[in-house]
Parts: structure tokens; sequence; C-alpha cells
């Protein structure tokens, strides 16, 4: 009678990410400089031996440069019997972009003075190691805010010259007296009263002032004007950006109505609004402007 060889042996079935033509994609992301993409792998492996075993499993990733990153290693819990096959996975992070090459490999045992003998090792797949992973950085999603230009028609664009004209008149008026333009702005006396606008348009434009005070409410309804705490009414950013685009509609060049648009929200405290309305570039020469508000 003879007895049976103790044969401990084990084969890899397959393992994921598994194809180096499409290799798995992770979309890095970083917060707060912490983290970033996170992707599972796995390895699948059957014991081909006569006896009941705990192998150890193994997982290894490299950069393109072939430094290790990262090293896994799992011994089964429980012996693996005969024929018996398993799955052992890990979670992965991808911190950096690029490619990643990846093995596997499956243990009998790894000793502490000569952890990789290799007459312990029973299987590896893929050898030699493969691209399987690739980090990629999703590029900056920049978001524009679409702005629609107001339409505003001739008659109001003369309108609003007039109520302007006299706006800065008043706003002198108080530079003189040593206050700053945000000061106005923020304090609520920036503009005029109701009446003293509907004086304006009654004088200057030789209409009725009932007409003129229909004409207030329609600009105040259509937004270009602004109404503060101490019922104070002055142009609005939506006012001057209608009157910049009758400019650029009249052929002034493109970058000369941006810097008089800058210039007028400027003048007025607008500092918020300068930042929707970037500056020229001082590279081009900006020539004479004729007809600017």
């Amino acid at each position: 009678m003879t007895e049976n060889k103790t044969n401990i042996s084990a084969r890899i079935d397959s393992y994921n990410p598994n194809d180096p033509n499409n290799p798995l994609v992770v979309v890095v992301v970083k917060r707060w400089g912490k983290g970033g993409g996170s992707t599972t792998i796995s390895v699948t492996f059957t014991n081909t031996g006569n006896t009941a075993w705990k192998f150890i499993a193994e997982a290894s990733v490299w950069d393109s440069n072939r430094n290790i990153v990262d090293h896994y290693e799992k011994t089964l819990s429980s012996p693996l019997q005969p024929g018996q096959q398993t799955t052992v996975s890990w979670e992965h992070t991808v911190n950096k972009e690029g490619g990643y090459q990846l093995q596997f490999a499956i243990w009998k045992d790894k000793p502490k003075d000569k952890p990789y003998t290799p007459e312990n090792l029973l299987d590896k797949q893929p050898s030699p190691s493969q691209k399987l992973i690739v980090g990629e950085v999703p590029s900056k999603m920049v978001t524009k805010k679409i702005q629609v230009a107001p339409k505003i028609s001739g008659f109001e664009n003369r309108v609003l010259h007039v109520i302007k004209k006299s706006e800065d008149t008043k706003i002198r008026q108080y530079r003189r007296r040593g206050y700053s333009r945000r000061a106005l702005r923020v304090s609520g006396k920036m503009g005029m009263k109701e009446f003293e606008i509907q004086r304006v348009l009654s004088s200057q434009l030789l209409m009725g002032r009932e007409y003129a005070g229909s004409l207030f409410q329609s600009l105040y309804g259509k937004e270009f004007l602004d109404k503060s705490q101490l019922d104070f009414y002055s142009l609005s950013p939506r006012a001057l950006e209608a009157m910049a685009l009758v400019l650029r509609k009249r052929g002034i060049w493109g970058p000369a109505v941006v810097k008089i648009l800058r210039r007028e929200l400027r003048s007025r405290g607008m500092i918020r609004e300068l930042r929707a309305h970037q500056p020229p570039r001082k590279a081009k020469i900006i020539p004479p402007i004729i007809g600017h508000f």
C-alpha cells in the first residue's frame, strides 16, 4: 500500500482588471489635498493540489517608472480545500495620473527570513506585469455665466444718457465734499430721488410730468434703475451694459467698449460687477473713441 504524496499547488484563474489593451480608467479627484480615485482589484484562484491550505494572495502595483506604489497581501482565514476556488480583493487608491502595472501572485508560504523564496511561489499572473490601470485627472470645467444682452430702444438709450449726465453731476458734487464712490453706494445716497429724475426728464426732453412719471416706472420695471434703502434711484449695471451694447452696434471696437463700461462701473463704485467684464489686453492700442457715454 502506497501513501499519497502531499501536493500543495494553486492556479490563478482570473484577475481584475485584466485587459492591457483597454486598461481600467480611474478618475483622480483630490479634495483638500487628500484622497484620490479608488477601484477594486481582485484575483481568483483554485487549489489544484491534494491538500487543504491557507494560501497567501498578493497584488503588486508599479508606476510607469517601475517604482512600487502599493503592495497587498492576504492570508486565507481558513484552509482552501482541494479543487475549491476563491476570490481575494483589495481596495486600491490612485493618487496620481499615469499608467500603473499590476501583477498577482499566490504563495504557499512567506517566511520572515526569506519571504520571496521561488519554491514557495505557486503562480503569478500576468507575467510579466502589464499596464492595467490608468489614472486620469479630469479637465477643469470652466462654467461661464451666459449674459443675455438687455434690449434697449434708441429713445430709452437717450433717456438713460440724460439720467446719467445728471447723476454724474451729483456724484461730482459729493466727491468735492470728500465722499468716495463706494461710500455713496453703501450708504444708499448714490443717484437721485424719483421727483428729481422726473423733473430732469421733463425739462431736458420737453415732456409732461405724467409722461415722465410713466417713463420712469417703465425704466425701473426693466431693471435699468436700482433703488437704494434711502429711495435713491441710480443707473443699474444692466443699464450700463445696454448702453455699451449700443456703442458696439454703432461699430465701436469691442475692447474699447469694455474699457468704457469698466470705467463707468468703477466710477459708480460697482466693484463687484467689474469681475464680469475682463479688461482688454494691454498689448493692443485702443484708438480714440468718439461718441462714448
